[in-house]
């Protein structure tokens, strides 16, 4: 297929949907993503575009907005967004006498210089998926047709792999990504794309890239939870 007439890859066209959220949730007391559902309807095309959003309710602490991507009219993609009040750091500290403070916590610096680990930082924290630390995974060539690598490199987590491709029941993905160069700046809008790029089922379950390259296996939903 040519590239002038393949679609957009469906995690980047999240991202916009994602990025005009963030925008129109700019001058609000939510402004920060927490949780994203999309749903695909038609194809996008590398075309002008919209984004439609509406606010669906607002309470105390969070926003669900809706934002639909529209082209000639027709809606391509539907998403369902959860916006909170903005955090910038995970470390959050119950004290304040401030409304904004005392409702969602106060931020404060960590104690000691962050280190990297798979480890939990509390027993009830939500535990990694990830079962190998990055150090241990092997780099792999991208096979898709976006041509993501010149900005992306990748790594599966082995253990998932292995695990994918045996006899066990359900599936689960691990990768890892590593951005070539240092320009910036970080957008949580970017996180979709990233999401989109990893490992898809056909490969997962051992496809060769000869095969992954015969078909389009397009994204119909993405959901991307805090």
């Amino acid at each position: 297929m040519s590239p002038l007439h393949r679609p957009p890859q469906g995690g980047y066209s999240v991202g916009i949907i994602l990025e005009a959220a963030i925008q129109h949730q700019s001058g609000s007391k939510h402004s920060d993503p927490i949780h994203l559902t999309v749903h695909f309807l038609r194809i996008p095309r590398r075309a002008t575009l919209h984004v439609h959003a509406r606010v669906l309710k607002i309470g105390r602490d969070f926003t669900n907005l809706l934002a639909d991507l529209v082209q000639n009219v027709s809606v391509s993609a539907s998403a369902l967004l959860t916006l909170c009040t903005h955090l910038t750091s995970p470390h959050l500290a119950g004290h304040g006498d401030d409304h904004d403070a005392h409702d969602v916590g106060v931020l404060v610096p960590p104690s000691a210089p962050h280190v990297l680990t798979l480890a939990p930082p509390h027993p009830k924290a939500r535990r990694t998926p990830m079962q190998t630390h990055p150090s241990k995974c092997t780099w792999v060539p991208d096979t898709r047709f976006w041509g993501t690598s010149k900005h992306i490199r990748s790594a599966y987590d082995p253990v998932c792999v292995a695990r994918s491709k045996s006899d066990a029941e359900g599936m689960q993905l691990g990768t890892y990504f590593m951005l070539h160069t240092e320009r910036g700046p970080l957008r949580p809008s970017m996180i979709p794309c990233v999401a989109d790029s990893a490992m898809g089922l056909v490969e997962s379950m051992g496809a060769s890239v000869a095969e992954v390259h015969k078909w389009w296996y397009a994204t119909t939903t993405l959901t991307i939870p805090a």
